[in-house]
């Protein structure tokens, strides 16, 4: 009787587990469209849903930061506005600009505008919710599996792909319940600012091989990026942004930027730096630490216009001849 009581029993757990599992697959499959298509979280969601759609074409591409996003989004409309939030440092970038590649026609010139393109480890407390979250491509997972060389950040990202209730879970809590326990944009508990706490062996382990890095994650994305424009013929622009006079932080990050690039040169004939449209500027034309209020950005525009529409001149010439080489 024992017996056959632990038998009956095992084959319960197994048709639980069974039943379980497929209850998961149908949810998943049957919540996929509606949660894609009705939750967007912040930006880098709304430049991912811009980017699958077809036919964008445009000669030149925009890349980089918060501060990149502010001077091209809704400037001039050849060009494709890819700039975007900080927390997705250039890796993030890389993938937009790869992502763009993929489904467009080659872009004649790609710029680049960040305050910081060299600085970034993939160590933000919001990297999970604005890079793991987010990019989910498979060659995406296996460029970070190469960069991090950490199988729990991994892991993390397969869930994204795959259980789209765990992607979207803020947005459903809300949904259901009417409150979040983290804020939705950020990802984070709120009020919650600091870098996220490094706990367990992988870790622990990650650390210490970042440790022994020659040069950041970010500045492998930017090689990465710069060799992929190079082989397909593109130049690559550096645009460093304007700086508040007093701000010496940001001020040494842009100045580090410009010679890191120049490092880079003899290596990438490809890649240019537009020094002459580096300024400091007074508080004035800043609505915070970085960003540009309304009358900076109209000072700054008209400050480069000549020279980035001598590169869209060029990038629209460079476009159509790519393509006839192509076809």
């Amino acid at each position: 009787m024992i017996m056959i009581l632990q038998r009956v029993g095992r084959e319960c757990r197994t048709n639980a587990a069974v039943l379980t599992l497929f209850l998961i697959v149908v949810i998943e499959v049957t919540l996929h469209s509606y949660l894609e298509d009705n939750f967007n979280s912040h930006e880098v969601d709304w430049t991912l849903r811009y980017l699958s759609q077809e036919g964008l074409n445009h000669p030149v591409v925009a890349v980089g930061d918060s501060v990149g996003h502010s001077i091209f989004s809704g400037w001039m409309k050849e060009i494709a506005p890819l700039a975007c939030n900080q927390a997705t440092e250039t890796a993030g970038q890389y993938f937009f600009l790869q992502r763009f590649l993929s489904n467009n026609k080659k872009p004649g010139a790609v710029i680049s505008c960040a305050l910081n393109p060299f600085g970034g480890n993939l160590k933000q407390v919001y990297t999970e919710n604005y890079v793991q979250r987010c990019f989910t491509l498979w060659s995406e997972i296996y460029e970070l599996l190469k960069a991090k060389r950490n199988p729990v950040f991994t892991a993390k990202m397969i869930a994204y792909k795959y259980l789209f209730t765990y992607k979207y879970r803020l947005h459903l809590q809300k949904l259901l319940v009417r409150f979040t326990n983290s804020n939705i944009y950020a990802g984070t508990i709120r009020g919650k600012k600091s870098v996220r706490a490094r706990n367990g062996l992988i870790n622990i382990l990650s650390d210490a091989v970042d440790g022994l890095r020659k040069e950041s994650i970010s500045s492998y994305f930017y090689a990465k990026m710069t060799t992929v424009l190079e082989e397909n013929k593109i130049p690559l622009y550096y645009v460093p942004p304007p700086t508040q006079s007093s701000n010496r932080q940001k001020h040494s990050m842009v100045e580090g930027a410009i010679r890191d690039i120049k490092k880079m040169q003899p290596s990438f004939r490809n890649l240019e730096i537009l020094s002459d449209a580096y300024r400091e500027r007074s508080s004035k034309l800043f609505r915070d630490g970085v960003h540009l209020n309304k009358e900076g950005l109209t000072w700054y525009r008209t400050f480069v216009k000549e020279e980035i529409e001598n590169i869209v001149s060029s990038a629209v010439v460079r476009q159509k001849e790519l393509f006839d080489v192509s076809f």
